[in-house]
């Protein structure tokens, strides 16, 4: 009878610090989710920057945009380069963070999306071929 009652003790309590520490585990990872999208944010834009300078400034410039192939292949040279910044140990962190790397991935994509949208370059440029044509 008591072997019975230890072992009840022993799952009841493994059970709950599991479940203690799956409560601790949320906890702490709610709050540094502001330091996680931080450190990425950082990573996406020196990666951006070199990216639009070397691949993309051209294109610009010229008020053109990236035709499917050339960007499927800026994608790449972006997500690659931004791994790289981070380092095997950020990436591991980051991926964990959002559950799968295809995830990570589709989000570092997001954010390029973004940026380019954005380009004060290329808006400018068209502009004033819009203006030149007139």
């Amino acid at each position: 009878m008591t072997e019975i009652l230890i072992f009840c003790f022993v799952f009841f309590g493994f059970f709950i610090i599991r479940e203690v520490k799956l409560v601790i585990y949320h906890f702490l990872f709610v709050t540094k989710q502001k330091d996680y999208s931080s450190l990425l944010l950082k990573f996406l834009e020196d990666s951006y920057e070199v990216i639009y300078r070397d691949q993309m400034l051209a294109y610009s410039a010229e008020g053109l945009t990236l035709d499917r192939e050339t960007m499927e292949t800026v994608k790449r040279n972006f997500i690659k380069l931004s791994f790289q910044l981070m380092g095997a140990k950020n990436e591991k962190i980051l991926t964990h963070f959002y559950g799968t790397r295809e995830v990570l991935i589709k989000n570092m994509i997001i954010y390029m999306q973004r940026r380019q949208d954005d380009d004060q370059i290329l808006q400018f440029a068209r502009q004033k071929n819009l203006e030149n044509e007139s």
